[in-house]
C-alpha cells in the first residue's frame, strides 16, 4: 500500500521536454557571452543579455527615426506655430533635440567631403564622394569633461549610421567611435612641453554591419584602436592586412572604387565623418587626419611606380 499518496512510477520513464536551441552568433559589440531570447523566469536572477538579432533590431528602430528627423521637426514647427506653443519648454527642447542631430548629420557629410576632396587633391565635386556622404546619418556627438584623482579626463564619442549604401543599398553599418584624453602616468611625451607632454589618448573605432542580419551569417565588421599614445605618435600606426581588406571592402560598398582612394585614406574619411567637424583644434585627431592624408599619399605615389 502507497501509505503517501505517491504514483508508482512508470516502467520506462518520459523522454525530458525540448530544450530551446542556443544561439551561435556573437553579439555586435564586445565579447560578452551570448543568451537565449526568452529572459529566465527564475526569480532573483539578472536578465538575460540581449541576443545579436536584438541588438541590431533596437540599433535600426533608432535609424529608422533619424531618417524622419527632418519630417519630424518641420511637422512639429508647424504644429506649434498653429497652436502658439512654440515657446513652450517641451516644444523647444524636442526642437533643439532635432535640430541639433541635423547639424550634425550637415556637419559629418561636409567634413567627409573636405577631407575626401584634400586627399584627391581637387576642389570641384566629386559624384562618387558626395554619394557616399549622403549616405552618413549621425545619432550623437558628444564632448565630456570628468574630474578624477586631480586630473580632468576629457572622452569624445560619436555614434553613426552608414544607411543606403551605393554598393549595397541593403546594407547598414553602425559606426561607434571614442577619444579619450588622460594623464600620462609617467609624464614623458618627448620634446613637446607642456600639457601635450603630459597628456595621452586611447583612440576606438567600431565599425558594424547591423542590416541585413542572418542569424550566423558573415557580416561586415572593422575595428581600430589605438591606447596610451601622445599626440605627437598617434600617426605612426601600420594597418594589418585585415584592417585593410576591410577598409577596401568599405570603400567599395560606399561607392569609391576609383584607384584614387586607399584603404588608410578610407580611414581618414571615416574619422574626419565621424568628426562632425567638431574635433579640428584636438592636437590628436589632428595629427590622425594628417598621418591617414599623408599615408594615403605615400601609397598612391608607390602604386605609381614613383
Amino acid at each position: 500500500m502507497n501509505f503517501f499518496n505517491l504514483m508508482k512510477p512508470p516502467a520506462t520513464p518520459p523522454p525530458p521536454p525540448p530544450q530551446p536551441a542556443a544561439t551561435a552568433a556573437a553579439p555586435l559589440f564586445g565579447n560578452a557571452p551570448q543568451a537565449p531570447d526568452t529572459p529566465p523566469t527564475t526569480p532573483g536572477k539578472a536578465a538575460a543579455a540581449p541576443t545579436q538579432a536584438g541588438v541590431a533590431n533596437r540599433e535600426l528602430d533608432e535609424l529608422h527615426g533619424i531618417l524622419e528627423d527632418g519630417q519630424t521637426l518641420a511637422a512639429l514647427a508647424a504644429k506649434a506655430l498653429e497652436t502658439s506653443t512654440l515657446e513652450e519648454t517641451t516644444t523647444l527642447e524636442h526642437l533643439s533635440e532635432l535640430s541639433a542631430r541635423l547639424l550634425c548629420r550637415n556637419r559629418a557629410r561636409t567634413a567627409a567631403r573636405t577631407f575626401g576632396l584634400a586627399m584627391l587633391s581637387v576642389k570641384v565635386a566629386d559624384d562618387a564622394l558626395e554619394s557616399a556622404a549622403r549616405t552618413l546619418f549621425p545619432s550623437y556627438f558628444r564632448h565630456t569633461t570628468a574630474a578624477g584623482d586631480g586630473d580632468a579626463a576629457q572622452m569624445w564619442v560619436c555614434k553613426l549610421f552608414l544607411h543606403a549604401l551605393p554598393g549595397a543599398p541593403d546594407t547598414t553599418l553602425c559606426a561607434r567611435f571614442s577619444l579619450t584624453e588622460h594623464a600620462d602616468p609617467g609624464g614623458g611625451g618627448g620634446d613637446d612641453a607642456g600639457e601635450a607632454a603630459t597628456t595621452q589618448y586611447d583612440l576606438n573605432l567600431q565599425l558594424m554591419q547591423v542590416a541585413p542580419f542572418v542569424a550566423g551569417a558573415s557580416r561586415f565588421a572593422f575595428s581600430f584602436a589605438l591606447a596610451d599614445k601622445h599626440a605627437a605618435d598617434i600617426g605612426e600606426f601600420t594597418l594589418d592586412e585585415g584592417q585593410r581588406a576591410r577598409l577596401n571592402e568599405l570603400r567599395m560598398l560606399l561607392g569609391l572604387i576609383s584607384g584614387r582612394w586607399t584603404a588608410v585614406g578610407m580611414l581618414g574619411v571615416l574619422l574626419a565623418a565621424i568628426s562632425s567637424g567638431q574635433m579640428d583644434e584636438n592636437p590628436c585627431f589632428k595629427e590622425m587626419l594628417r598621418a591617414t592624408r599623408e599615408a594615403h599619399r605615400a601609397e598612391l605615389l608607390a602604386i605609381s611606380g614613383l
